[in-house]
């Protein structure tokens, strides 16, 4: 008999998003978290069209990697007249709307694709997933809030969706690919480091796709590809004015580079230079090593750097002065200016190895003035071996993804109502991550290829982030990024008992 459950499915996505909306309505007309105000006053800044290498309060601009939550929301400032505030929270809900179809359509593929083929309790446990993923508190709210989290996902969720398609469909492979590319590269403008993961999910899924039927070797270059344009996005441009001062006493010279008047290099060729009275002076260089000449040398080297360029920094170009001189002998010095474009790339999104070699100092910052900070992981192990050190990093890795995965516990105090919420919705998370692995081992269950395309982005990112936690509040927010890949486990988990019990039911009846 004809089941229903197509309608019933599209009622229960339809419910979600209208909770969606009927939450951003009544969300209070102030700042929830820190964040909001930050990309809020960013989208007036660039409707203003102020310079968005600079922001009021800042050392860096917040633009640059934020551009896929501030771009959509200036045009909603410009063209509808609302607030800042409420334009980000508007993108905001688009892109947790947007991740709400993608998981559905996907929950439908594993389905087979038609929810009426299923068995009721099928049905139901794949309605149970949506639930689970379209009403965690935390999931929810990221979403409707005004912050970035929610467009990364959204990039994250469209290029998964992409590169099953390429996988599973021949006919997909080649219009799939310039998708996954285009998503890999845009979600730089969401979040560097959740693109990083992306962009080595796709190239690990490219490599790996080489030993199987589905042959997608190209999805490992063009993640290469996407990841080298992507940080584009993490990208500040700035324009350098370069000086470069050349002072000569006889044969002797000292070449002095600046950048934005800050010394960067300098060439000694035998000649040491200080300020005295107002006036270049020439100082002992006996003590000078002659292997140094014509060769770079530390700063250190040079005194006075700064009262040097400010004396004779605003010399017109290709200047020369002999009046300065103190001593018998003249000294002469030129002066070169160039205006040079160039980019620098933002704190914490330079690249990977520059991330993981400054873990504690971004943990440092996050703990800063946190009322749920994670306290420093101290090391029991006295020893100074490499044995004890590798140890001392696996204890603390472990303390870490713990935190970031079922931390804050319900008898953790706060004053914060977000952090008692949190803290009971990591029940949740715990029950979630524990059913799980008690069914894999139960139920011995092999996964698909496209069941290792949640597995490796869960492996990459939820390891990674752990080690970058400070406190527990920004570890929600990034946590909720993986919770598409274990009610997908879950799901694929299901199907597969379920068509082992069906296996073994109809045997007996095969065998007759």
């Amino acid at each position: 008999m004809f089941r229903n459950y197509n309608r019933i499915a599209s009622a229960v996505l339809l419910s979600l998003i209208s909770l969606r909306l009927i939450l951003r309505a009544f969300l209070p007309h102030s700042y929830l978290v820190p964040d909001e105000y930050t990309w809020s006053n960013m989208t007036i800044w660039l409707v203003e069209g102020k310079d968005l290498t600079k922001f009021d309060g800042y050392d860096r601009s917040p633009f640059y990697g934020a551009q896929s939550l501030v771009v959509p929301s200036a045009w909603q400032v410009e063209f509808l007249n609302i607030s800042g505030l409420n334009a980000v929270r508007n993108t905001s809900l688009l892109y947790g709307i947007g991740s709400l179809l993608v998981f559905f359509y996907a929950i439908k593929s594993i389905s087979q694709s038609n929810f009426s083929s299923l068995s009721r309790k099928q049905f139901i446990f794949a309605m149970g997933i949506l639930l689970i993923y379209g009403l965690m508190p935390s999931h929810l709210f990221w979403s409707l809030v005004g912050l970035r989290d929610s467009a990364s996902e959204f990039f994250v969720l469209l290029t998964v969706f992409f590169v099953c398609k390429s996988l599973v469909f021949k006919k997909w492979r080649w219009y799939a690919l310039p998708l996954v590319t285009l998503f890999s590269i845009i979600s730089f403008s969401a979040r560097a480091q959740t693109a990083w993961v992306l962009c080595a999910l796709v190239g690990i899924v490219g490599a790996i796709s080489v030993f199987t039927k589905a042959k997608r070797p190209e999805l490992f270059i063009f993640a290469i590809g996407a990841f080298f344009v992507g940080q584009l996005f993490s990208e500040i441009p700035e324009k350098v004015l370069v000086k470069e001062v050349v002072i000569t006493q006889d044969d002797k010279s000292l070449t002095l580079i600046f950048e934005n008047n800050t010394l960067i290099r300098q060439k000694f060729n035998g000649l040491k230079i200080k300020v005295k009275d107002g006036k270049l002076d020439p100082t002992d260089s006996a003590s000078f090593d002659s292997s140094n000449i014509n060769e770079e040398i530390s700063v250190i080297d040079v005194e006075n750097a700064s009262e040097i360029l400010e004396l004779i920094g605003d010399a017109d170009s290709g200047s020369n002065n002999t009046d300065n001189a103190d001593s018998g002998s003249d000294i002469n010095y030129t002066v070169k200016e160039q205006t040079d474009s160039r980019t620098k790339v933002i704190q914490g999104a330079r690249n990977p190895i520059d991330k993981l070699g400054n873990l504690e100092t971004e943990r440092a910052v996050k703990r800063l003035d946190a009322e749920s900070a994670i306290s420093k992981f101290e090391c029991k192990r006295s020893g100074t071996s490499s044995l004890d050190r590798s140890l001392c990093l696996i204890e603390e890795a472990i303390y870490q993804f713990f935190s970031f995965l079922f931390r804050p516990f319900f008898f953790e105090t706060s004053t914060s109502l977000e952090f008692r919420l949190a803290a009971h919705e990591n029940i949740l998370w715990l029950a979630l991550f524990v059913s799980l692995l008690i069914f894999w081992m139960r139920l011995r269950w092999r996964p698909s290829q496209l069941d290792f395309i949640p597995m490796i982005f869960f492996m990459l990112f939820a390891p990674a982030a752990a080690m970058t936690q400070g406190n527990l509040g920004t570890a929600m927010r990034h946590k909720s990024i993986v919770l598409w890949t274990l009610l997908w486990i879950a799901l694929s988990m299901y199907f597969y008992h379920h068509k082992k019990s069906t296996t073994r039911q109809v045997a007996p009846e095969i065998d007759m």
